[in-house]
């Protein structure tokens, strides 16, 4: 496997474990969008996995969904 397809699993398992942590909040895509200054759509391909996340993106929905990078990485490795 090469670098790129890494990035695209891991990326994919962030955006998945987005969506779960967004699910656990009980709070709709519409939601954290307002809360992060990011468009519903933005926040919708990030959990599909269609669009690599930046670390500013994922500090600022990590705050929002009251948690922090860090455990959204780690519970995203876990499902690699």
């Amino acid at each position: 496997m090469d670098a790129n397809e890494d990035i695209m699993r891991l990326s994919r398992a962030v955006g998945a474990e987005i969506r779960v942590a967004r699910a656990r909040a009980n709070m709709s895509r519409r939601e954290l969008s307002e809360r992060t200054d990011m468009s519903s759509k933005t926040i919708e391909r990030l959990e599909a996995g269609t669009r690599y996340i930046d670390i500013d993106q994922l500090f600022r929905i990590a705050a929002a969904l009251g948690t922090t990078a860090r455990k959204i990485i780690a519970a995203a490795e876990e499902n690699l």
